[in-house]
């Protein structure tokens, strides 16, 4: 797929930054090489692109313009279509195991927000440390015997 120059990269972004998000997008939409491979072949650590991906505001930004660019509303639509079948599916009476694991390919970011909000309900942040050093003693001991009430 060949990206045309519609699409205005931020001023904030140097050329390196604009040619990594460029190839980024192409290799989430095409080559799909783990992000660690995607790295090593653009002389790019691993860190490196993380915090682009996660902190640089103007490289986020520029990444989704660039994937609104080479994503037609045809193709949209289509995933909202079968992203509707496999809801259907799952949520049908007898899901079968093909459509479950389907489901939880396509829909990782609800299993990850299911996983968060339980680690908040035991008091545990995403590093898996207890929050609950703030809490009385009584608050902890209310929250061990509701999580042991639950096994």
């Amino acid at each position: 797929m060949v990206m045309n120059n519609e699409v205005k990269p931020p001023e904030q972004l140097n050329d390196r930054q604009i040619t990594i998000a460029k190839e980024w997008v192409n290799n989430e939409l095409n080559a799909r090489l783990p992000q660690s491979e995607f790295c090593k072949n653009h002389n790019l650590s691993t860190a490196t692109l993380a915090k682009l991906r996660k902190e640089n505001i103007d490289f986020q930004n520029y990444v989704k313009a660039l994937k609104g660019e080479l994503i037609s509303n045809d193709e949209v639509r289509a995933y909202q279509v079968a992203k509707q079948h496999i809801i259907n599916r799952v949520n049908s009476d007898s899901p079968t195991e093909k459509e479950i694991q389907q489901f939880l390919e396509h829909f990782d970011y609800v299993v990850q927000y299911e996983k968060i909000k339980a680690m908040d309900a035991l008091g545990i942040n995403k590093a898996g440390e207890s929050t609950s050093n703030n809490k009385s003693v009584e608050e902890k001991k209310t929250m061990l015997l509701n999580r042991l009430k639950k096994k």
